[in-house]
């Protein structure tokens, strides 16, 4: 059997005194659809972020394609749930904004 998409580890986040994310398991195979869902401060921010690699774990570990991500690698992305788009731009520029900061 191939190795999981994605696969989370026991990963938690700390932020100083508060638990943002308890430690979190799962296995997402390729071709698999995953709703992340729960009320406002649970974690689900907190879970993408690390996903993403714009945050580090403070336990476990994130897993792609079998191996193991520290850092940002650029082949990771999702949609906030605000557009955060600035209105004067057009789409190719509001796209390409990030690269140029």
């Amino acid at each position: 059997m191939s190795p999981s998409l994605l696969e989370l580890r026991d990963v938690g986040k700390v932020f100083g005194d508060t638990v943002a994310l308890e430690p979190t398991t799962i296995a997402v195979d390729e071709g698999s659809f995953v709703a992340i869902v729960g009320p406002s401060g649970c974690g689900k921010s907190t879970l993408f972020n690390v996903i993403a690699g714009l945050l580090a774990p403070d336990s476990g570990a994130v897993i792609m394609n079998g191996t193991t991500v520290t850092r940002t690698t650029g082949h990771v992305g999702y949609m906030l749930q605000k557009d955060l788009l600035v209105p004067w731009r057009t789409v190719q520029d509001n796209i390409t904004m990030a690269a140029r900061l």
